[in-house]
């Protein structure tokens, strides 16, 4: 599936409606700006035009050239496997179609999202304002719509190009398009399984992130509660051991409720993206929140064995629950945690000369 249209048209937004449709793990979106900014920094001052708001045009057209060849290649790797979606956009796409014959056999389909130049110039405005290069200049729009040759593709492609049009402000019709098109392409039936399909790895997903949250809930009030006359205080010796063993329940506790939450920010946050991929990410929900917890500790272990200060206060009810917010930050904060870890490992033993993928013996 091509989905092409002016920048600003409305791409994006079918892309994300077919992802929340199908399960982001049924299909493969491959969008060429993402590869352009990648290659940005690497191009010569007469390959491109910078802006100084940020804002960037491409002068040679190569590069757009090169862009389709590789957009092509990832097609080809996962075409027969599910459903590829190359996005888009170009002045002449009639031209830029060329680049892309071993993807035009059936089945493909192109979708061509098409609104006013105005309405097109608002949207990509409001895209991004914060973060201008991730927008279109408008000169750049304007060059667009002047060489548009929207007939001519559908005459070119007769059968295949489906046009919306997005002259409407609101972009949730697409939503609607979205269901009638995947209806047309795969029927209906095959669409509400892979949709059931979706909800069911969603539904799985969450209920993994309320078990972690009831589990290490559950460890905090246990470690919370240990005292001389509880069950886990008759396995320590002495009191400052029971005390070790409460600050370790929190700290532990803690560290799976940080890690626990950012893994429900994440879930909340590309479900509504429409970007959810529990097939490649499942074991990340399964064991970051048992990462985060072990990170808390191994925290706790190194600032009390003397080899970092974090300033924990003497009160042991202040100290317990410094420790468990402590913990709470450290589980959140996974992947800084490991960077804090290696800076602290590195100014130890020294810097490695055995860089990660050195094979030799």
């Amino acid at each position: 599936m091509f989905v092409i249209g002016r920048p600003g048209a409305g791409k994006s937004t079918f892309c994300r409606y077919v992802r929340r449709a199908l399960g982001n793990g049924e299909i493969l979106l491959l969008n060429d700006y993402e590869l352009l900014l990648k290659r940005k920094d690497k191009l010569t001052a007469a390959q491109f035009k910078q802006f100084e708001n940020g804002q960037f045009e491409i002068l040679d057209r190569t590069i757009f050239d090169e862009l389709c060849d590789e957009l092509a290649q990832a097609a080809m790797a996962a075409r027969g496997k599910r459903l590829t979606i190359v996005e888009f956009s170009r002045a002449d796409y009639v031209e830029t179609f060329k680049r892309f014959p071993s993807l035009l056999n059936p089945p493909f389909i192109i979708i061509y999202v098409h609104a006013p130049i105005d309405v097109c110039i608002r949207r990509n405005a409001m895209r991004a304002p914060d973060q201008l290069v991730n927008t279109v200049p408008e000169s750049v729009i304007r060059k667009f719509f002047d060489k548009d040759d929207r007939d001519k593709l559908i005459t070119t492609y007769s059968g295949r190009v489906r046009l919306l049009d997005g002259s409407v402000d609101s972009l949730s019709w697409l939503e609607r398009e979205v269901v009638l098109t995947l209806g047309e392409l795969f029927g209906d039936n095959k669409v509400l399984a892979l949709k059931g399909n979706a909800l069911r790895k969603e539904l799985f997903a969450a209920s993994l992130v309320l078990f972690y949250i009831f589990a290490f809930t559950a460890l905090a009030l246990l470690a919370w509660r240990v005292s001389e006359q509880s069950w886990l205080g008759l396995l320590a010796p002495n009191a400052s051991s029971i005390l070790l063993l409460k600050t370790i329940g929190l700290v532990m506790a803690g560290g799976g409720l940080g890690s626990t939450t950012y893994c429900m920010r994440s879930l909340y946050h590309y479900y509504i993206e429409g970007s959810f991929d529990f097939d490649r990410f499942k074991w990340w929900y399964a064991f970051r929140p048992i990462a985060g917890s072990l990170l808390a500790l191994s925290i706790f272990v190194i600032a009390k064995g003397g080899v970092t200060a974090l300033g924990v206060s003497s009160s042991t009810t202040s100290a317990n629950l410094t420790w468990f917010g402590i913990g709470y930050l450290a589980g959140f904060g996974t992947e800084q945690v490991i960077e804090w870890l290696r800076r602290a490992s590195k100014s130890i033993f020294g810097e490695s000369r055995v860089q990660p993928d050195d094979q030799s013996a």
